[in-house]
């Protein structure tokens, strides 16, 4: 009789483990069933040993949009810095891409105009206007002794029928200096700026004249 009980409870033991595992099974599928759905692509192969899945890849997120509307533009050259300098922009605030964008645009206006004024100046020049930094400002007579004594003795064929109004005409005429009261001459801030690319830009590049 009590062998009889032990053998019905063995065998009523197994039968519900047998259902319980699949239960269990099927309440753990339905619990995760977001994240099974999510790597099914993934499973390489299937079989009596278990799925294997594949890694899930690192996909690279693309950059948002930057708002601005694409530029073109007919140069190569021109066309892919304008291309990396999108994806720059990417990663720069919203509300401050356009004030860097004009801030650079400025820089690049201005260094190509100091790029122009470079390849016309005289050497002679770009010295009176370090010398006109050191002193702060000088007489109209200091820079006409200036000119008499220290330019024109060294450039003595190119400069003979040349006179002090004719070689300054250019600093004045480019505004990299100008008269204040008392007639004295100063640098303006253009011409500040300029020697600052100088010593920046054109560092070992030597002028004539």
């Amino acid at each position: 009789m009590n062998v009889n009980w032990l053998e019905w409870a063995k065998v009523t033991f197994d039968l519900i483990k047998g259902v319980a595992w699949p239960f269990a099974l099927l309440l753990i599928t339905w619990i995760f069933r977001k994240e099974l759905r999510d790597r099914i692509k993934d499973i390489v192969s299937l079989g009596p040993g278990g799925a294997v899945l594949q890694a899930p890849s690192q996909s690279s997120q693309a950059k948002p949009p930057t708002g601005l509307t694409t530029a073109a533009h007919p140069l190569a050259t021109v066309q892919a810095l304008i291309a990396k300098i999108d994806g720059q922009l990417a990663d720069i605030p919203e509300d401050e891409r356009i004030s860097k964008l004009v801030a650079a645009l400025a820089e690049a206006q201005i260094e190509r105009d100091f790029e122009n004024v470079f390849g016309l100046i005289f050497g002679s020049q770009i010295t009176a206007l370090r010398r006109l930094k050191e002193a702060g400002s000088v007489s109209l007579e200091e820079a006409k002794n200036f000119y008499e004594s220290e330019i024109r003795p060294q450039f003595q064929e190119a400069f003979s029928q040349l006179s002090y109004e004719q070689w300054s005409e250019f600093l004045f005429n480019y505004q990299l200096i100008f008269s204040v009261e008392s007639n004295r001459l100063t640098l303006t801030d253009r011409g500040r700026d300029f020697l600052a690319f100088v010593d920046l830009r054109k560092q070992g590049v030597s002028k004539g004249l």
